[in-house]
């Protein structure tokens, strides 16, 4: 098989093939639909791992407290951060905000992973929702989201966050990630018991 051959007959059919599945999975995925909930609704756990995070965990810790979810905790976890990230935390006054320091990284774990193991022996939620510390949320993800979960009966939805970046290379490469799941993932199968 030549090159011609491969860049003449062969690339241009999986660039149709891709573009398609893009079309295919942006009709299957679609965005949460706003959701009210009473006050007793169930306790959601927001759950954020933090090393290192002092430009955006203020203003990720004020947009999950700004949710319009009426029942939640948000615990951060500060992973032995060297930064003001811990100070960043502190600053805010709000009962439902609680700030722990992470315990040292035990043999055969990674750094997240322990983070995230240890914030879920924290929680006292129903539901446990983890958030990257460099994540602003809209004010009504947490209800769109657990709406989600309980109309489909499902035990764990995942959220595709929108991508932003200060810089050049951020703005290039952060896309790529959301385009890499689209193009080359059927988002369809992800729920098919064929699948599981």
């Amino acid at each position: 098989m030549s090159w011609e051959f491969l860049f003449d007959r062969v690339v241009p059919w999986l660039l149709v093939a891709q573009f398609l599945l893009i079309l295919w999975n942006r009709r299957v995925l679609r965005r949460p639909r706003r959701h009210s909930w009473e006050d007793d609704a169930p306790l959601v756990s927001v759950l954020v791992p933090a090393r290192n995070e002092q430009e955006m965990i203020g203003t990720c810790v004020e947009r999950l407290l700004a949710q319009d979810y009426p029942n939640l905790e948000v615990i951060v976890l500060d992973d032995g951060s060297t930064d003001g990230t811990r100070d960043v935390v502190e600053s805010f006054d709000d009962p439902r905000l609680r700030l722990v320091a992470g315990g040292p990284l035990p043999p055969g774990w990674t750094g997240k992973n322990w983070a995230c193991s240890q914030l879920t022996e924290l929680a006292t939620g129903d539901v446990l929702c983890f958030v990257d510390a460099d994540t602003v949320l809209a004010p009504e993800t947490v209800s769109a989201a657990l709406g989600e979960m309980t109309d489909a009966g499902a035990g764990l939805i995942s959220l595709l966050p929108r991508t932003a970046a200060g810089s050049f290379a951020g703005r290039v490469m952060l896309p790529m990630v959301t385009h890499a799941a689209f193009s080359l993932f059927p988002a369809a199968t992800i729920n098919s018991d064929r699948f599981r």
